[in-house]
């Protein structure tokens, strides 16, 4: 992600907006079932994704001086595991979910507090 955006600095100067829309999982339906590998996987993919996403693009938006705008893309999965369920009729597996909530809760802190922008 880094290596990524350096390149846009050097190519267009600036960044405008960012759309953090990560996401992965495996099908493993019992939180206990999971094995560590894929647990981590997905919480380093979805979780860490995103946070690298804001970590690397924000401050280079802020440099461009003409503001921008960040859309971190969730899953309803991150409020209530079982919505996913209901609608695609198969459960993504708990870390899926846990991953969902942590992009959640990092949006949120994102807006409520500003000075981690």
């Amino acid at each position: 992600m880094e290596q990524w955006l350096f390149k846009v600095e050097r190519e267009f100067d600036r960044l405008d907006v960012i759309v953090a829309n990560v996401g992965c999982t495996s099908n493993v339906g019992k939180v206990c079932d999971i094995p560590d590998e894929d647990w981590h996987r997905v919480l380093g993919v979805n979780t860490t994704g995103t946070w690298y996403s804001l970590k690397f693009g924000v401050p280079l938006i802020q440099k461009g001086g003409r503001g921008g705008a960040v859309i971190i893309i969730s899953s309803a999965a991150g409020f209530r595991a079982a919505a996913v369920e209901e609608v695609h009729g198969h459960s993504p597996g708990g870390h899926y979910s846990v991953s969902k909530a942590a992009i959640n809760s990092l949006s949120k802190k994102k807006f409520k507090n500003m000075s981690l922008v």
